[in-house]
């Protein structure tokens, strides 16, 4: 296709699609317009419907008050409380008070538009009706005595005090009216005042039983003369579902009401929208402003011809369609001829080109025409020296890159090696280029990779070689070095090529060969250290044991004829070989932090707090105490109850006073616990606070104080072996706290070695 015949259509293109567009964009326009208008109208309409809806339930709630203070139900309720049934005020007996008021309702009924019963019911237990008047074609029907109805069990009767509340009154549900248990009459809404005696207890109800139809036709006037208009509730007829009709109570004209759509309640309100295959559009308004104690909502749906209004700028929108199916083949053609005599420069450019493509001769710079030749032309010029730079770019890229970057085609063989390349395996680049990528691999994975090259397909995505296996190359002298291998494949040329990167990790494998013999050393340590432990555990505490022994047998065999100094000097022998074995026991159980696991069980504060006062001796007046909060949350107990246990006895053995306290304490952080051991006891010099974590460091002398000096050195390497820190507190005259963190998530140094 020539080339102005594609101007040509492309004219045409865009002129319709723009033109469509314009008119599209237009009707939408004017149908907005013409909606916001029906949207307002209704909107002010809707107003006017809900003030007469207020007023019509302002009413109705006006008229209750006023039923349920007539003095006949004051008299009915003083007679049945009497025991003579005769009122003490007025002298009438219960059934002329009954009679009075049935006259009152009866005028009252025959002036109400919409009422079609007012009862007065008695709780007697079983809602026995007292007084009952129903509207009879405009007339009022008394009901006799007889004929009465007990309404025990009906809903709208169920928590009727509780449900009046503050106003006194309240709506019941819509329902159908129910005589002898019987569905009959109209759609109803009742409105219940409860009716209460002098001590303020519920003696009954005065009930309005209300057409909802008639009532709200008398809440909508005809005002909106260009609309139909529709009001909906959200209830059934009939709660219990037993009649399946729908939610609408009423419409001037029956026939439309199957029109509209039967979950029209959950329709959206404020917006006008279609619905069927006619042209009509409702819109839904809620009827604002009604009792909060009416169980119902009411919506009002005004209907809209909406194609009637939209034809006018249907209208409008043929006659724009039609000029512009003249407008736009005028456009093409013009375009075409324009376009032909501006591009016949260009048409001569292109004759060349296809011409002398193949021989690569420089194109002649005479055409016929304006400068766009002559601008082509240095176009070319500018684009060829731009893909030299990028080609100089990549050169000095693959020069001077610390990888090696190499280039293979689809039969294995080097297209591309940079000097990185070179240097890793010691061959120059014409030694490399042209020659198979196997001989820089050992021979047991070149048939593999060779196998790899032919059928790998990575989709143009990098994949990494060396993830799961290492590789080895094979150096010009027959040497090998560990790499590390990515390759991506690439398409040009019409070919499938693969481009490696290569990275010389001899120095890492070296690292991990020494970081694996410092491994094997610590473990010889370690197992050493086991050995040495058993003999301290056994050899050494073996001639402790028969000094202490001996010493005891000489002191038994010679009781007769020892002094006091050799007694003495026995006692001591004693006292330094049981000081001997437990400085080997603090020894031997410093040793073992961090390389013996520990129990994993766990306890409440208050568990661990049992356990430490059982094997602690604590003397008379010294008390320990721990804080609520240690006592409720949970720890794993050991090394944790090793280390209260040491601070708590130390607190004790080192108190200057008969009497003493030690408090333990803890609080929670995001990461760990706070732990602080205080007491009130003498107190550590500030200078001493480093020292008194040193394996065997006391601030008196042994011989005054029984101890291996080990207890706070054991403390810090528990804390510092699961990941804590202790600091201690003192002013050195009164009173030492020593406090500690513990890692919630304590560490596990023993796994990592």
């Amino acid at each position: 296709m020539k080339l102005k015949t594609k101007v040509a259509l492309t004219v045409f293109c865009v002129m319709g699609f723009f033109l469509t567009l314009f008119f599209t964009v237009d009707y939408l326009n004017a149908k907005q317009r013409v909606q916001k208008l029906v949207t307002g109208q209704i909107l002010s309409n809707d107003e006017i419907y809900s003030h007469y809806a207020r007023e019509v339930f302002a009413g109705l709630e006006k008229d209750l008050n006023a039923f349920s203070s007539f003095p006949a139900i004051a008299a009915i309720i003083r007679s049945y409380n009497s025991g003579s049934q005769v009122d003490p005020l007025s002298g009438l007996s219960l059934e002329q008070s009954r009679e009075q008021l049935e006259k009152v309702f009866a005028s009252l009924i025959t002036n109400r538009t919409g009422y079609t019963q007012l009862r007065l019911l008695l709780n007697d237990g079983n809602w026995q009706e007292f007084v009952r008047v129903n509207a009879r074609d405009g007339t009022a029907e008394i009901v006799p005595p007889h004929a009465l109805q007990s309404k025990d069990g009906e809903p709208y009767l169920k928590n009727i005090a509780e449900r009046a509340g503050s106003k006194g009154f309240y709506y019941s549900r819509l329902t159908r009216n129910r005589e002898h248990g019987q569905v009959s009459g109209p759609p109803t809404i009742r409105i219940v005042h409860p009716v209460l005696d002098a001590d303020g207890a519920v003696f009954g109800a005065v009930v309005v039983n209300t057409s909802a139809e008639v009532l709200l036709t008398h809440a909508r006037p005809d005002i909106a003369s260009h609309y139909t208009v529709y009001l909906v509730t959200n209830q059934q007829a009939d709660p219990d579902g037993s009649a399946a009709e729908p939610a609408f109570l009423f419409h001037s004209e029956p026939e439309r009401t199957t029109l509209l759509p039967q979950d029209v309640m959950a329709a959206p309100e404020g917006v006008l929208q279609r619905f069927g295959d006619a042209g009509d559009a409702f819109f839904i308004y809620p009827v604002r402003g009604l009792p909060d104690s009416l169980p119902l909502r009411i919506r009002m749906v005004t209907l809209v011809d909406l194609d009637g209004l939209l034809s006018p700028a249907v209208q409008e929108l043929k006659l724009k369609v039609l000029g512009a199916g003249v407008l736009i083949p005028f456009a093409t053609l013009v375009g075409y001829f324009a376009t032909a005599r501006l591009l016949r420069p260009l048409e001569h450019l292109l004759a060349e080109v296809r011409t002398k493509a193949n021989s690569m001769q420089p194109l002649e710079n005479s055409y016929a025409g304006t400068g766009e030749i002559q601008d082509l032309a240095a176009s070319f010029a500018i684009v060829i020296t731009q893909l030299q730079r990028q080609r100089n770019r990549l050169d000095a890229i693959l020069e001077n890159a610390a990888e090696g970057v190499m280039a293979v085609d689809e039969s294995g063989l080097i297209e591309e090696a940079n000097p990185a390349v070179q240097e890793i395996f010691g061959y120059s680049a014409e030694e490399l280029l042209g020659k198979p990528l196997v001989q820089l691999m050992r021979d047991k994975d070149a048939c593999a990779h060779m196998s790899y090259i032919r059928n790998a397909d990575l989709g143009g995505r990098s994949k990494t070689m060396s993830e799961t296996r290492e590789i080895w190359g094979v150096r010009k002298d027959g040497s090998l070095v560990p790499l590390d291998i990515s390759v991506s494949q690439a398409h040009y040329l019409g070919e499938r090529h693969f481009i490696g990167v290569l990275k010389d990790v001899s120095l890492r494998k070296q690292a991990e060969e020494q970081r694996q013999a410092l491994i094997e050393a610590l473990r010889r340590s370690n197992s050493e250290l086991d050995q040495f432990a058993y003999i301290v555990s056994h050899d050494l505490k073996a001639p402790l044991r028969v000094i202490q022994n001996a010493s005891n047998w000489l002191q038994e065999d010679l009781e007769d004829t020892l002094t006091q100094d050799t007694r003495e000097s026995l006692e001591l022998l004693r006292n330094r070989a049981m000081r001997m074995e437990k400085l080997l026991d603090d020894l031997l159980r410093h040793s073992r932090i961090g390389r013996v696991s520990t129990s994993e069980a766990t306890g409440t504060g208050a568990e661990i707090q049992d356990e430490i006062l059982a094997l602690l001796e604590i003397p008379n007046g010294m008390q320990v105490h721990f804080s609520s909060r240690f006592k409720d949350l949970n720890f794993r107990k050991l090394p944790l109850q090793t280390v209260l246990l040491n601070l708590i006895a130390n607190g004790i053995k080192h108190h200057d006073k008969s009497e003493g306290n030690i408090w333990v304490d803890v609080s929670e952080h995001e990461a760990s616990y706070r732990f602080a051991v205080c007491d009130d006891g003498p107190g550590i010099a500030e200078q001493f606070h480093s020292r008194i974590f040193d394996i065997f460091q006391t601030l008196k002398p042994k011989d005054h104080t029984e101890g291996s000096g080990m207890g706070l050195a054991i403390v810090r390497k528990h804390i510092e072996v699961i990941g804590g820190e202790i600091s201690v507190h003192s002013d050195g005259s009164c009173g030492t706290c020593f406090r500690f963190t513990w890692p919630r998530a304590p560490l596990k140094k023993e796994l990592a070695a």
